[in-house]
């Protein structure tokens, strides 16, 4: 029965309607613009599983908490929309021309996604817009992508080809480790305290608006374990005064008078060092 007072029967009417309320749901679609979800949705995730080589190419996909690019061009060309926690890509062009759309929502404290672009090319030429942290690890890992994002770490490059190389960033934060931004070709506009990444730029287009990326360095508002992992690499890079002596051994009664015993286990272990007096 309709409730005799109009104002009972609006609010009756909003409250039911907001019960009925569902996010939307984490679908996948191929070329033809097919739903293919159920081959390719993990549902309890909302996780969108493209392993494997070319497994997502030019699909669209959207609606979904994460989404996995495991593989040789496993989402290239793909269009990734209103995601909210991940989109993870990890191979050679894994990514490769790939445009990402972040979503804020309330399950990741209203942080858009996070961007891991781990291989060699893995996010060419990609657009990353709406994104919280990227990651560029790998030679030319973000070669040429246009990226808006909270922050960006470029690094694992190798030289003359860089992690982010001709790269234009639209961030609060820019590390560049070794190798990590291209000399000339990685430019940035840094934003401040809440500026909004997607905020309207009418220079977004002009060059000369652009200052370079700082090399070995951070720039901006960087979070602050950031700092130590940058001292580190550069560490592990160049080696520390410390080391440069190398390692000398001592002969001595606790080990029969025989000098002490050094293993170099790995590739380059013990690269350009000085090992002397050892047994």
């Amino acid at each position: 029965m309709r409730p005799q007072n109009p104002l009972l029967f609006l609010l009756l009417l909003v409250s039911t309607s907001t019960e009925h309320v569902v996010e939307a749901q984490c679908q996948v679609f191929n070329t033809e613009g097919v739903d293919v979800s159920v081959d390719y949705v993990v549902e309890k995730d909302a996780l969108a599983d493209c392993q494997g080589d070319n497994q997502c190419k030019d699909f669209r996909i959207t609606n979904c908490d994460q989404v996995i690019c495991w593989g040789l061009e496993a989402c290239t060309r793909a269009q990734i929309t209103n995601v909210t926690t991940l989109v993870s890509c990890e191979g050679q062009h894994s990514c490769h021309r790939t445009e990402v759309l972040g979503l804020k929502s309330s399950n990741n404290k209203n942080m858009p996604p996070n961007v891991e672009c781990i291989g060699n090319q893995a996010c060419d030429v990609a657009i990353l817009e709406n994104v919280g942290e990227v990651e560029c690890l790998g030679f030319q890992a973000c070669r040429k992508a246009h990226m808006k994002a909270g922050a960006i770490k470029c690094t694992g490059g190798e030289s003359g080809r860089a992690a982010c190389d001709q790269v234009y960033l639209h961030t609060h934060c820019v590390y560049c480790g070794v190798n990590g931004c291209g000399s000339h070709n990685c430019n940035v506009k840094l934003l401040v305290g809440g500026d909004d990444v997607m905020a309207e730029d009418p220079e977004e287009d002009d060059p000369t608006t652009y200052e370079y990326c700082d090399l070995e360095s951070m720039m901006g508002e960087c979070p602050k374990e950031w700092a130590a992992q940058l001292e580190y690499e550069k560490e592990v890079e160049y080696g520390t005064d410390e080391n440069e002596d190398g390692v000398l051994g001592l002969k001595s009664s606790n080990n029969n008078n025989i000098p002490a015993k050094v293993e170099c286990i790995g590739n380059q272990a013990c690269d350009v060092a000085i090992l002397e007096n050892v047994g």
